[in-house]
């Protein structure tokens, strides 16, 4: 963790995962004895959230027959169903009572930084399921941060050789994008998809479908389908609540005051609709040459806080900087650190971003290719460099190559409306079921929302 990076109130302290290494470490030096007994409070009453570990993934089901295969798991499913909504409702109890208040200033900031580099949002906003299982896996005997060995492209060719094994000719079609969801005559079932090229893909059971849900309303092409997905009432069009406002004093993560309102109807698509989106990402891709640089010293993660753990003391619509403050929290990948394979010898790569606190709307009437974009990107990526160069200060003179990736990118390449992170806590869909029954959803607006793969 650097705090302050350059500044004279710069910080340089580690985080390390493991049984009681953050307690005796970081937590009593900056926050103190009641920071400590705050956590160990807070772990242990959040205890009860992380019960259903036990219950396997493939046993879980939307819709109807859900109850079916937990049915084995009897016991541990009753301990669910006590926790009723806490489960899967956010941290905001914990923080802020009744269930807990989280008193000190330090604990709490770094509460907030842990809840933000999971949803992009504050820890009142974050999933209380996530937090607990945060709380509880970071400092477990064994715990580690874990990389991917080959790099993310490993993991996406293990997910590929899944897909593809058996005998029942599974196919993966890649840069192929979905046209259109097609449905029966009587729009009763869904019978597969049409791709972008015409192609026709026939489903044997149905459609999984694990696009955005604001995206969804345009793969739906037959408007009989909408109207029965929307329960016959009118669809709104007007542009998602998105979780950064622009003000005349500035950009800000709206403030913890103003009322979550879902303005959708009792309609499935204006659910989708309405959903909350958190901000969007700014990223700094770099390729680097390593002469005379010691990788061996270097960590494989930083977390950079520009503005310290506590941002600035600024108060921006309301909101006091923070932990979740505009382009305050930064993380820096560092992998080749433990996997030189990922680059040729004598080069590294970085990556550099922002998760979540870029706000989109300081983008949106921009042209991409534009000198303006250029412009932007270089004003915007600052951030970025400047959290690089707390590493590795002469950075730009070992530049081979930087990619500067922005919300717009997001947007574009990921098919993220908005260059958005995900949904908000409180607009999760709690299971995958549609009004039509052989149409699923899953992805990440989906319970446990953003972040899911981490579990």
């Amino acid at each position: 963790m650097i705090e302050n990076p350059g500044k004279s109130t710069e910080k340089r302290w580690k985080c390390q995962l493991g049984e009681n290494l953050f307690q005796r470490g970081p937590l009593t030096e900056f926050g103190g004895d009641d920071a400590l007994v705050e956590f160990e409070e807070l772990r242990a009453i959040t205890k009860d959230l992380m019960v259903g570990q036990s219950i396997p993934t493939m046993s879980m089901r939307p819709g109807s027959s859900a109850l079916i295969p937990l049915l084995r798991y009897f016991p541990t499913l009753v301990q669910l169903l006590k926790q009723g909504p806490e489960l899967t409702g956010t941290f905001a109890p914990y923080m802020d009572g009744p269930r807990y208040v989280v008193k000190n200033t330090w604990l709490r900031n770094w509460l907030g930084a842990l809840a933000f580099s999971l949803s992009g949002l504050p820890a009142s906003r974050t999933a209380a399921a996530a937090m607990a299982f945060v709380l509880d896996d970071m400092h477990r005997d064994g715990a580690a941060l874990d990389y991917p060995k080959g790099g993310l492209g490993k993991v996406i060719d293990a997910l590929v050789r899944g897909l593809q094994q058996g005998d029942h000719g599974s196919k993966l079609y890649l840069r192929s994008h979905v046209k259109s969801i097609d449905f029966s005559n009587d729009k009763s079932r869904v019978t597969g998809l049409t791709l972008s090229n015409g192609k026709r893909i026939l489903a044997k059971e149905g459609v999984i479908c694990n696009a955005p849900v604001w995206s969804l309303k345009d793969l739906l092409l037959d408007q009989e389908v909408k109207d029965k997905l929307n329960n016959f009432l009118p669809l709104g069009t007007s542009v998602p609540r998105q979780s950064w406002n622009i003000t005349d004093e500035g950009t800000s993560i709206i403030p913890k005051s103003v009322e979550i309102i879902n303005y959708s109807h009792d309609g499935f698509l204006s659910k989708c609709n309405a959903a909350e989106m958190t901000g969007s990402f700014l990223h700094l891709h770099i390729a680097i040459d390593t002469t005379g640089l010691d990788l061996d010293r270097m960590e494989a993660h930083y977390t950079v806080m520009d503005r310290g753990l506590d941002g600035d003391g600024s108060m921006i619509n309301g909101v006091r900087d923070g932990p979740c403050g505009e382009l305050n929290m930064i993380a820096v990948s560092n992998p080749c650190v433990i996997d030189k394979t990922l680059a040729p010898p004598g080069t590294a790569i970085l990556h550099a971003y922002g998760a979540g606190n870029e706000p989109y709307d300081i983008w949106q009437d921009i042209k991409h290719n534009s000198p303006e974009y250029a412009s932007l990107k270089q004003e915007r990526s600052q951030v970025l460099w400047r959290a690089i160069e707390s590493i590795i200060p002469d950075v730009r003179q070992r530049l081979i190559m930087d990619l500067v990736g922005s919300p717009l990118t997001h947007e574009r390449f990921l098919r993220r409306p908005r260059g958005t992170y995900g949904a908000a806590t409180e607009d999760y869909f709690r299971d995958g079921g549609t009004p039509i029954p052989n149409f699923i959803l899953a992805g990440d607006t989906i319970f446990p929302g953003i972040g899911m793969f981490r579990f």
